[in-house]
């Protein structure tokens, strides 16, 4: 059981690669984070573990399958993937939007005018998890940066998937709430989802995740506990040296701005 790359390369077509040989599995009950500089590759492999590119070489495996195999709507049941970016095309309302990842999903049908009971149950409890519960007849376009980040991340838990792939969702939020969201991540994973969350901020990972992994230049340069990932000079290799370490007893260290 377990959403797996096997010597994963992908590119765009330009020649270069953009992943070159990346291994890794994500299993049930596990937090993983992923942390690396920009254009390191690593929206392009949630991509491609989600089934959205198609890797130039090597093989994506959801719970030993080949993920091509498995049809949209199965994979939609199982997977549950955030975009870095997503803007709202239709004035819909937040429930509404909600409701397009319970029906991805298979909970009611597409052109139904008013959803159904199971649609709408799995859109309040989508709603309740991230807290936005009273903005569900809100219009989209009438959200906050912070406030549209959580209706996402709740679209994504509308369709109840087992693994969650998420590109950078504390983006745009408060302090408050990354740590409130992050926390809420590391429960999903005690009750049995599996959680890939791409995020630039390493404090955040160290303080919720079970392992980080660093992607540089393509290829998957650590992967460990935070306290065994967080080491000075891994850092100072991949971000520069304008950052330090503050070591913090019987936990990860922090990293800081130097």
């Amino acid at each position: 059981m377990a959403l797996a790359a096997e010597n994963l390369r992908a590119d765009y077509g330009e020649g270069s690669p953009v992943l070159e040989g990346v291994d890794l599995a994500l299993e049930p009950g596990r937090f993983l984070a992923l942390a690396g500089p920009n254009g390191a590759g690593k929206s392009t492999l949630l991509r491609c573990l989600a089934g959205l590119h198609l890797p130039q070489a090597g093989r994506v495996l959801l719970d030993g399958r080949p993920l091509a195999a498995i049809p949209p709507r199965r994979r939609a049941r199982i997977l549950g993937y955030l975009p870095q970016e997503v803007g709202p095309a239709f004035p819909f309302t937040v429930a509404e939007a909600v409701a397009l990842g319970a029906r991805v999903a298979g909970h009611g049908r597409w052109f139904e005018t008013r959803p159904g009971r199971e649609c709408r149950e799995a859109v309040r409890r989508a709603l309740e998890q991230v807290d936005a519960l009273d903005l569900e007849e809100r219009l989209l376009g009438e959200l906050s940066g912070g406030e549209r980040r959580r209706v996402l991340v709740a679209s994504v838990l509308a369709q109840e998937p087992r693994y969650l792939l998420l590109d950078e969702p504390a983006a745009m939020l408060d302090l408050h709430h990354q740590a409130w969201l992050f926390s809420l991540f590391r429960r999903f994973c005690r009750e049995g989802l599996a959680v890939l969350c791409v995020t630039h901020d390493l404090n955040l990972a160290a303080t919720f995740a079970d392992e980080i992994l660093i992607l540089d230049r393509h290829i998957l340069r650590a992967r460990g506990a935070p306290a065994e990932v967080l080491r000075e000079e891994l850092l100072h290799e991949v971000f520069g040296e304008r950052l330090e370490l503050l070591p913090r007893p019987g936990r990860a260290p922090a990293v800081l701005p130097r």
